[in-house]
Formats: structure tokens, sequence, C-alpha cells
């Protein structure tokens, strides 16, 4: 209990900001417009739609609007110079006129200061190449093709730092998302600092879709000054589109403490508040909250009963050290030989077991992180209750990542995962067996974390089963059997193992 009791103590000790616009129906003081912009109907418009596209109707608008937070946000700790991690949900339409083209599309912004917004006359009302001079941060929904700025169509988001030219994009069309549409578009924002990466969902549910439509992997440390304005930005460019925003909360946070939560279910949990946890539909929130329970209950007491197995193997060693083995020559001898067991073969010793310690639990970010969301490409075996994936953690060696099956049900703790996780971390530590590193047991999710072994299997290389350049030399085979024996002599002799070796 005093691990949860711990990451609760810690959400809370994390210093947040929460903006929450629900509606704009009261016109807030707190919100300031530009441009073409205007409160209309418990919206913010963003452009103004025209009739025409003659010249002279171009030319009587500005074509471009926004809208920013009136105040200031502290995203640098200026003590610990930590940089914060923040999240945006917003939800907006775009609807072309059916006079024009369509318009540039809309923009969620980062600058430095208010002037910024309003003297910004670019692409989707953000600064064109010849006026930047201050640093920004944009994360753009572009409806206008332009193939001078590497727009992969007119209908891709995309990442820009500093420049209209995005980073990082992706085209839409895939996912069945239409920026044109008219429809009301909810969009989910998400950068975590810790593990410097950006996501980006769509859609046109309220609730955050499971997969994000954009990953990539961002350090706004260079970016992001002390104190920031954060607002949207839109433009019409030689088109016209009315750009509404109806919408939006911007959560964020100051701290290096990872937070241990990745709900799906609620749209816009990011880090959850009272008002979050309870938001979601009655029926997803019983069973989310269902299954949670049970997993959390399984890995509390599979944590406990590990725990209760290291400091019974420790008294048991420390026990079996302090016997007092007598070597004598003669069956009564008159002077025997007095040793400890430790020090009758301090080589086999070496090898026991050194149970002081608990792999460390990381975050389901973390795990989706090393494993790019469990992309399929980072698979490296898979069997019946498990996939394995190759994995990257942040300054860290490459493990292996075992993503376990989902389960859910009252006996649902009862599965492969709680037993081999008591087995690996009660047992387990020989320099001839893979080392656990870490495990996760976070919503539905079940991981472990392994060392990873770069070359593969042994028995592909001796019986030539992949491509592989090795050649093993007899001394070699001689010592890997060496090894081998040594790791099952431990196993059988020291340790009893549930698992096949």
């Amino acid at each position: 209990m005093g691990s949860f009791a711990f990451v609760w103590m810690m959400i809370f000790l994390i210093s947040f900001s929460n903006l929450h616009f629900p509606t704009f129906s009261h016109s807030p003081n707190n919100l300031t417009l530009f441009g073409d912009a205007f409160f209309s109907n418990a919206s913010i418009v963003l452009t103004q739609e025209l009739n025409s596209c003659s010249s002279s109707s171009l030319a009587s608008f500005n074509g471009v609007g926004g809208a920013l937070y009136a105040d200031p946000i502290r995203f640098v700790d200026s003590e610990t110079n930590d940089t914060a991690s923040f999240s945006s949900v917003f939800s907006f339409s775009i609807t072309p006129s059916p006079f024009c083209s369509p318009g540039d599309g809309i923009s969620f912004l980062i600058a430095p200061d208010q002037d910024s917004f309003s003297s910004f006359k670019g692409h989707i009302g953000l600064p064109r190449p010849f006026d930047v001079k201050d640093p920004f941060f944009a994360v753009e929904y572009d409806t206008s093709f332009d193939p001078l700025l590497g727009d992969v169509n007119g209908n891709h988001i995309g990442v820009d730092l500093n420049s209209v030219v995005s980073v990082s994009s992706v085209d839409l069309t895939p996912t069945g998302v239409n920026l044109k549409s008219g429809k009301t578009i909810k969009t989910w924002i998400e950068y975590r600092n810790p593990i410097k990466m950006i996501r980006i969902w769509v859609g046109y549910s309220a609730v955050r879709p499971t997969n994000p439509v954009l990953v990539a992997r961002l350090d706004l440390s260079q970016i992001l000054k002390e104190y920031m304005y954060v607002g949207f930005s839109s433009s019409n460019g030689q088109g016209s589109s009315l750009h509404v925003l109806d919408k939006w909360r911007f959560k964020i946070y100051h701290g290096s403490f990872t937070i241990p939560l990745d709900i799906v279910e609620e749209g816009d949990c990011f880090v959850c508040s009272p008002d979050d946890l309870h938001s979601a539909t009655a029926t997803a929130t019983h069973k989310s909250e269902q299954e949670k329970f049970v997993l959390g209950v399984g890995c509390l007491v599979t944590l406990v009963i590990s725990i209760i197995a290291i400091v019974l193997v420790v008294i048991f060693k420390k026990i079996k050290e302090r016997k007092i083995v007598v070597i004598n020559n003669n069956t009564f001898g008159a002077n025997p030989r007095i040793q400890t067991r430790s020090s009758v073969n301090t080589n086999f010793a070496a090898e026991r077991i050194q149970a002081n310690r608990v792999p460390t639990r990381l975050s389901l970010a973390e795990i989706k992180s090393a494993t790019m969301c469990f992309a399929p490409n980072r698979i490296v075996g898979e069997g019946a209750s498990a996939t394995v994936y190759k994995g990257s953690l942040p300054h860290g060696p490459q493990v292996a990542v075992k993503r376990f099956q989902r389960v859910s049900g009252i006996g649902g703790w009862r599965n492969p995962f709680t037993t081999e996780f008591a087995t690996m971390v009660g047992c387990l530590k020989h320099k001839n067996l893979i080392q656990l590193q870490g495990w996760c047991c976070e919503g539905s999710e079940l991981v472990l974390v392994y060392e990873y072994m770069p070359n593969g299997s042994l028995d592909k290389i001796l019986h030539n089963k992949t491509r592989s350049a090795i050649v093993l030399t007899w001394t070699q085979r001689q010592k890997i059997a060496i090894g081998v024996a040594s790791a099952l002599t431990y196993l059988h002799q020291d340790y009893t193992v549930s698992t096949k070796v």
C-alpha cells in the first residue's frame, strides 16, 4: 500500500495549471481576440467566410484571425530549469465557402508574447519565413496544399518548430477524418517532457481514440521560454473557410515525476483531476473501473507475495551461510578445520541469488515510448500468452518488452504475468539467466521488461536457421555449454522454478 500512497502523494505535489473553456458563451475577458476573430453562438469564429473570392472581397478582410489566453503561462521552472509537460484538448470545425477554394486551416500555437500572435500574417496565421524572430511551437490542421511548404496534401496535421515547414506531419485521409467536412472535430495534443515525446489524436467522437495519429520524438526545452502565451491562429489565404473553435482545455504540470496514468477512455484526461474521472459514460466508466480494480488488486497481491519471498530467501541465505562445516580427515579427529559455508566455494557463492531489490516499475507511457506504441515492426517474438517487442528506454540499454494478453474478470489476476513476475522477482539472479529489468501493470496492460539479447536464439545459430555470419568455434561452444550447465545447476539445486527450462 505504501507504493500506491506514494504515487498519489506525488501526483498532488506536482504543480498544475488548468485552463478550461467548455464554451465561449460569455465572451470571457481572459481571452484576447485579434484579426478577423469574434465571439458568436458560444464559439469563437477565427476567420470570416466570403461570399465571393474576387480581389475586392479578399482585400476587405485581414484573412487572419486568432485567440489567445490573456495571461502568460510558465513553461520553464527558473530554479531547476525543467521544462513542463502539457496537453491541449479542443474541438473545432472548418467549413469551406461554396464560392471559393478552402482556407488554410487552424493551428494551436505557443508563442513568446502577445504581439507575436497579432503580427503573424503567414500560412495558417503563423509567421512567414522572413518574419521569424522568436521561437514558437505549433500544431497545424492544414486544409491547403502547398508543395513549397512540404505539405503532404490538403488534409493533414503537422508539428511546426520556428517554421511553417513541419518537422513531422501525417495524412489524415486513412483515419477517415476530413478537416474540411464542416463537422465538429475533437483533437488531443500531449507533450511529455520526461520522455521528449508528442502525441496527437484526432476524431469525430468525444472519446479519445486508442491510437494517436502522430507520434514524434521532440525536445521543446530549446523552444519554450520561462513564460509563453498559448492560443490559436487561422487564415484563409487565397481561399475562404469558416474556422470555428467550440471548446478548449489546456493543462500543464511541472515536475520530473512520470505520471503513471494513460487513460484512453476519457477524452481529455491527461493528468486526471476529480472532474475528469467521472466525465466518461456510465457504462464505460463502470467497466473500466472494475477491470482496473481487479488488475490493481492482483498486482498489489503479486507485489506483496514477491516482497515476502525476497525476505524469506534472504533470511534463508543468512541461516545457511552461518552454518559451520566441520571438515575432518578422520571421523573423530582431534584437530578439526573449521570453515564457513561461504568460504568452501567462493566461485559458486558468487553465482547465487542477490535478491536485494525489486525491479523498477515503469509507466505505460514509458513502455509505449520504448516500443513506439507497440509498433508491429518491433515484434521479435510471439507466444500463446504474450508478444515480445524490442524496445529502447531513454538513456538506457535496449530491452525486450513482453506484453501479455489482456485479462478481465474476478480471477483475471491469476495469469501467466503474475506467475512469471513472482518467479522472476522472488528467485532468479544468475549471470547466465536473462534478468528482469522492470514491469508495468497499468489499465489493462501487463508488461515485463527483460534484458535484450541482440544475437537472438542460440539454436538458430547452431542449426543455421538465419543468414547470420556468426560461426561458433569449438572453444566457444564448450564455454557456452559450461555456462548453460552452471545456470541449470543453479535452477535445479537452489530454486524450484515453475516455468520450462
